[in-house]
């Protein structure tokens, strides 16, 4: 389970490379237009969220740090689609752009479901062989 557990890890941090890449081209390319309403917000949301969400994973706080990419996933989702139905934006470049940062979450959820089962397996692994050893008494 710890390298299922590691194989999601790696793939959540890939997601977030590219989401980050992503907003940050988002927000500088959308900076001097009419819609920079949307493309500081959503450079701010995917930079913030994800800074906090790595720190409380690194803290073992996987659960809110879960809950915390989650909600700055679903935060950009509902930017970029608001700037999509404002926008002459292409509906190809919001799911490239902007629909991946769900894979974040998605990740991060399998990753937490990993982490926890590994945690479970490994206290039930130290306790049996002693508890087998001591029942002759």
């Amino acid at each position: 389970m710890k390298a299922t557990y590691r194989v999601f890890s790696v793939l959540m941090y890939i997601a977030m490379i590219y989401s980050t890449f992503t907003g940050i081209i988002c927000g500088v390319l959308l900076a001097n237009s009419k819609y920079s309403g949307f493309g500081y917000p959503i450079m701010i949301i995917t930079l913030a969220g994800f800074a906090v969400g790595l720190v409380l994973f690194f803290l073992k706080l996987k659960w809110f740090s879960f809950f915390v990419l989650l909600g700055a996933s679903l935060a950009r989702v509902y930017l970029a689609f608001a700037l999509q139905r404002q926008s002459p934006l292409e509906s190809i470049v919001f799911y490239k752009q902007h629909l991946p940062i769900l894979a974040v979450a998605l990740f991060s959820l399998f990753a937490v479901l990993c982490y926890k089962k590994y945690k479970k397996d490994e206290k039930g692994k130290l306790l049996e062989p002693m508890e087998l050893a001591y029942i002759d008494v």
